[in-house]
């Protein structure tokens, strides 16, 4: 295989995952997450990137997993799944909820407020990169997307130049 058409790969891999991780999401209104801890093991383990779309509460059935704020309007959330539905008497759902891995459920009910949406789609692996970017990496992720970037445009200027000169050259 060629330098080009593996190049040409990977920026289609990497175009893929931008579309996956970023566009879509921007485009639907949904959200995206890291996974940080071993709650949700194996399905969902550290480093998974996760899309939440905002689903209605009506719709939420146990075993799905949802997103939602530790304490109603701060930003520290967490993904756990739904393990049980209740209904207080002025109608209103409460949600219990467990991680995966953990023996027991999560103490306090998840009122309807903190949901921010149910788990749409994992990308697994890639909230690693996202955490690199954001801390002290961002600056090495920078400079690799650059120089990628360069690399895919030089082979393609290579390959065009060469292939130019094979059609001009008399045999």
């Amino acid at each position: 295989m060629s330098v080009l058409g593996v190049s040409a790969g990977v920026f289609g891999l990497v175009m893929l995952l931008a579309l996956a991780a970023v566009i879509v999401p921007a485009l639907t209104g949904a959200s995206g997450y890291t996974i940080l801890t071993r709650s949700m093991e194996p399905g969902l383990p550290p480093g998974s990137y996760i899309v939440v779309r905002q689903t209605p509460i009506a719709e939420l059935e146990v075993g799905n997993i949802i997103t939602f704020q530790l304490e109603s309007g701060k930003p520290e959330v967490v993904t756990h799944r739904i393990q049980a539905i209740e209904l207080t008497s002025s109608g209103e759902r409460r949600f219990i909820t467990r991680g995966d891995a953990n023996a027991a459920s999560d103490a306090g009910a998840v009122q309807e407020a903190q949901i921010k949406g149910q788990v749409w789609y994992v990308i697994p692996y890639l909230g690693f990169l996202g955490l690199f970017a954001a801390g002290s990496g961002k600056e090495w992720v920078t400079a690799l997307a650059v120089t990628a970037l360069f690399a895919y445009a030089l082979a393609n200027v290579v390959s065009w130049l060469r292939d130019r000169r094979r059609r001009n050259t008399p045999q």
